[in-house]
């Protein structure tokens, strides 16, 4: 069996819209409403002359509560913010520009994981030689 012609297509492979999908999609447009104020999209306009005027009823403002609520409530944070790294957890060495080395990586591996990276590496065809 084939499939047909439309579902082949490149249009199949389109970013789905609202109008594609049922009636319950609903995909958004980029701005949240708040409950009982107006729609918050984009905090101001644009004038004629390239300016930007914000509008102050438009610009998100959250709201948290003040730290003795929240010291006071049992819901805590996965990470204790006194929490710091040890010598051994941070490692300095693959920070930057030494991070994205192949051999870094394979450092980090445990010795059997290690070897059975080694033969995959051993079983794929050569690299052909570049051309000058």
């Amino acid at each position: 069996m084939r499939g047909s012609l439309t579902a082949l297509s490149k249009a199949s492979r389109r970013p789905l819209t609202a109008k594609m999908a049922n009636k319950d999609y609903y995909k958004g447009n980029r701005q949240g409403a708040l409950p009982g104020g107006p729609m918050t999209g984009p905090p101001g306009r644009h004038t004629k002359r390239g300016n930007y005027i914000i509008d102050d009823t438009k610009v998100r403002v959250f709201v948290s509560p003040p730290p003795a609520i929240l010291d006071a409530s049992p819901l805590r944070p996965y990470v204790v913010r006194t929490a710091e790294l040890t010598e051994k957890e941070e490692r300095k060495d693959l920070r930057g520009w030494k991070a994205l080395k192949g051999r870094n990586y394979l450092r980090l591996l445990s010795s059997e994981q290690r070897e059975e990276a080694r033969a995959i590496a051993r079983s794929l065809p050569p690299l052909p030689a570049p051309e000058v």
